[in-house]
């Protein structure tokens, strides 16, 4: 007669796969957000150095015209002031962008996880027709 065992034994982990067009998909995303985020440092960078160059010219300019008492700068400091909250509205479009993007890997990892699909295998060659 065979005892009955009070332990469980522990299952073999599923074996991972590339997920075929799934796991493309994922990898695909992961890629997405990794561009997106180069981008975004690179842009805010910009921005901030496009920012600083504005509103020095602006300061410069309304100093001269201070100076000067000279007609004319008025509309040159509409449109770089212009220029700045354009450029902050665009920061905000890429910080929500950004903030959007940083939810995709947490999103498609805890997808993969579930269907057991290895992100970092390579996907077989499709053969040629």
């Amino acid at each position: 007669m065979s005892e009955p065992t009070t332990a469980t034994e522990p299952s073999a982990p599923t074996p991972k796969s590339d997920g075929g067009q799934a796991g493309d998909l994922c990898r695909r995303i992961l890629a997405v957000h990794d561009r997106v985020s180069t981008a975004s440092t690179d842009l805010n960078r910009l921005f901030a150095q496009t920012a600083i160059e504005l509103s020095g010219l602006l300061a410069d300019g309304y100093q001269l015209h201070h100076k000067t008492l000279t007609a004319g700068f008025d509309d040159a400091a509409f449109q770089l002031h212009h220029m700045l909250v354009a450029l902050s509205n665009v920061q905000i479009d890429v910080s929500t962008v950004t903030d959007t993007a940083a939810k995709l890997p947490t999103l498609t990892k805890a997808f993969a996880h579930e269907r057991h699909i290895d992100l970092n295998a390579t996907p077989p060659d499709e053969p040629a027709p």
